[in-house]
């Protein structure tokens, strides 16, 4: 049997809100502008739903997407218009997380683990290119085709990395994809503030990198 104090050897961190921050407020001032809709009108409107996951799987191509997001909202956006704001939630790196990176890289596996859709990934790969170096792998929802919090995800990233659930930990921003971790046996944190991440591996004996 495992022991509580076993260092891991896999770490697996979500992206958004955890390495990088997100908002979600220039994507609706943008499609405000677009559309002539107030920003507030459209943000009460907006929902997530069964469409974004099915999106974030690839389930969907990005043109039902952004039909069921035009029907939804009540406007009519183009798919550049679209995109330009769809891709105005990314904000600036989390360096408070991003400055542990090197360190743990010298220690254990170091994957990161998204919900996400290909408009998004092009982005984000390329605006924080210089943190996802960091990691081995990162594993991207409409790639594999499974999301966060089903198990099937979870295992397929450990199956990926040839590591056992309790011999991984988890970051993530979302109580659900912490509890579908730790149903599975995988040590999950709950980064509702950066401190959190260094506070959970100086708990589990990791303080020097």
């Amino acid at each position: 049997m495992p022991k509580n104090d076993d260092k891991p050897k896999l770490a697996i961190f979500d992206l958004g809100n955890v390495i990088f921050n997100i908002d979600w407020e220039p994507m609706f001032e943008a499609w405000s502008l677009y559309s002539g809709v107030p920003a507030k009108m459209l943000k009460e409107k907006g929902k997530s739903d069964e469409k974004i996951e099915q999106f974030e799987r690839n389930d969907i191509s990005s043109e039902d997407f952004l039909r069921h997001i035009n029907t939804m909202l009540g406007i009519e956006l183009s798919h550049d218009e679209f995109c330009n704001g769809w891709n105005a939630i990314f904000m600036e790196a989390n360096e408070e997380v991003c400055s542990l990176l090197p360190g743990l890289k010298n220690r254990m596996q170091l994957v990161a683990y998204t919900n996400t859709n290909e408009i998004h990934a092009a982005v984000w790969s390329e605006r924080y290119a210089d943190i996802l170096q960091h990691f081995d792998e990162i594993f991207i929802s409409s790639k594999i085709g499974l999301r966060k919090p089903e198990p099937e995800g979870f295992q397929h990233v450990l199956k990926q990395r040839g590591v056992a659930a309790y011999e991984c930990v988890f970051f993530d921003d979302f109580e659900a994809n912490i509890k579908g971790a730790e149903q599975l046996g995988i040590k999950a944190v709950l980064v509702d503030t950066p401190s959190k991440v260094r506070q959970a591996l100086r708990q589990m004996g990791i303080d020097d990198f």
